[in-house]
């Protein structure tokens, strides 16, 4: 956590830099590894925060292609064009583009049995019932994506 807490600072110091506020920066010779949020003054430490806020709301976001290639890759391929045999092409695929979010969401929770009738390969799709809400999400927005016209 103390590192992670280190590179932000440096990143912020960064930023701040770039955008003009110098007075963040440590002086040469003060920048040590105890050196953090602790050493601000009131307004530094505000900047700091709310830029703490922005860039760990950006370091959580789950990319969509990502979640997808670690879970769906395999079968559908890297480019979700399908691999044969295994699963199908997902670009431009009218049954995705059919679905609601909830439909969908349900639809990659609960996978689809060898012997559906609407199962083209033969093979099953397992349920991918484990990931996180925000994983979901982003592999919806990802799916729809590349199904956007």
């Amino acid at each position: 956590m103390r590192n992670l807490i280190r590179r932000l600072v440096r990143t912020i110091t960064l930023v701040l830099m770039l955008t003009g506020i110098q007075a963040f920066i440590p002086a040469a010779g003060e920048w040590d590894e105890n050196y953090g949020l602790e050493n601000l003054s009131v307004e530094q430490a505000t900047y700091a925060n709310r830029l703490l806020a922005f860039m760990s709301v950006a370091m959580s976001e789950v990319d969509g292609r990502t979640v997808f290639m670690d879970n769906c890759g395999f079968c559908h391929g890297g480019d979700a064009r399908g691999i044969d045999q295994l699963g199908v092409d997902l670009v431009d695929n009218s049954f995705i583009a059919g679905l609601t979010d909830g439909a969908l969401k349900d639809f990659i929770m609960a996978g689809r049995p060898e012997d559906a009738p609407d199962n083209i390969t033969g093979n099953m799709m397992p349920a991918i019932d484990y990931l996180e809400d925000d994983e979901y999400t982003a592999l919806m927005a990802y799916l729809r994506q590349i199904n956007d016209p």
